[in-house]
């Protein structure tokens, strides 16, 4: 399965006010988003002066120029490049949108927004890289007002959560947290250093309580598995500042007793084979003190935590 998540890059970033475009820190920022590049602009002509720009800079580096001398060259460039032009029509609006505040970029960038979103089509995710600094709403989703993209959601995404290792995780996780019942669907992209058994989900439906509320308890559970267990495994051996340091992301989890490890009935359950290779899962997260369990296996080899089972209680 593959629902595309489309980014877009804030043109804040790219296209100046009247009194920033001559700006150095204005066009500096460029080389601090890592992402940029990744990121789809409403014009060919934006998207070529970030590739111009760090290829510019990358040699003025290499020949030890002057750096003031690059921004000279390149405020130049740009005052003769940049004119926007906003006589199209948007055809589309997002209500929340006029909240926007540009901190150096043109007051018109708020319409670039809006034929950005317009520009896609229905039936996907857009995480929007910006600054909450831009923003105005405590809402970080946002949908077309006039229902042309009724089924497309913009998803306000600071840059720096987009720097990480898997930056569409993020996005993912949030897709989830809205939509519970996606977690079947997509876990696999919220979740990229995990290892899942086969029909991992199998049986869920055994664990009493309500069910979105089971299912998003799976789902913090799973983003505290993939984000920080290997990092906590690595740090300590000690079973108990384990314990602790999964307790502090508000997970309570355990290894099985030496009771249980004695029951080779237990531990045979605890048993998944995964391409071949068997893992025991001897840890296990808790859902509800007596019910609700992940079983799983830290394979710090690979840097990658094997979930095995996610039932009402094994043995």
């Amino acid at each position: 399965m593959s629902t595309p998540i489309i980014t877009l890059l804030d043109p804040e970033y790219l296209i100046p006010s009247a009194d920033n475009l001559g700006s150095v820190e204005f066009w500096s920022r460029l080389f601090e988003i890592e992402a940029n590049c990744d990121a789809k602009v409403e014009s060919q002509l934006y998207a070529d002066f970030c590739d111009l720009t760090e290829t510019l800079q990358e040699q003025y580096l290499a020949n030890d120029f002057p750096m003031q001398d690059f921004w000279t060259m390149m405020v130049s460039l740009s005052s003769q490049l940049f004119e926007v032009d906003m006589n199209d029509s948007l055809g589309c609006a997002i209500s929340e949108v006029v909240e926007y505040s540009p901190l150096m970029g043109d007051p018109s960038n708020v319409d670039h927004i809006r034929r950005l979103i317009h520009s896609t089509q229905g039936d996907e995710y857009i995480a929007l890289l910006s600054d909450a600094a831009f923003w105005k709403t405590e809402k970080d989703v946002l949908r077309c007002e006039h229902g042309c993209s009724e089924s497309t959601s913009v998803y306000l995404t600071n840059l720096n959560e987009f720097s990480s290792n898997s930056p569409e995780s993020f996005i993912w996780r949030r897709i989830i947290l809205e939509n519970p019942e996606m977690l079947f669907d997509y876990y696999t992209e919220a979740f990229p250093d995990l290892m899942f058994s086969k029909n991992i989900f199998n049986n869920i439906s055994e664990i009493p309580g309500d069910k979105r509320e089971i299912e998003s308890m799976i789902l913090g559970h799973l983003e505290v598995l993939n984000d920080h267990v290997v990092r906590i495994w690595e740090e300590s051996v000690d079973t108990k500042a384990r314990e602790i340091a999964l307790n502090g992301h508000a997970v309570v989890a355990s290894r099985e007793s030496p009771r249980t490890h004695k029951d080779k009935d237990a531990m045979r359950e605890r048993k998944i084979k995964i391409s071949d290779v068997e893992y025991v899962c001897e840890w296990h997260t808790k859902l509800f003190a007596t019910a609700g369990r992940i079983y799983f296996y830290v394979d710090s080899g690979n840097a990658r935590v094997v979930v095995g089972k996610i039932v009402r209680h094994l043995k």
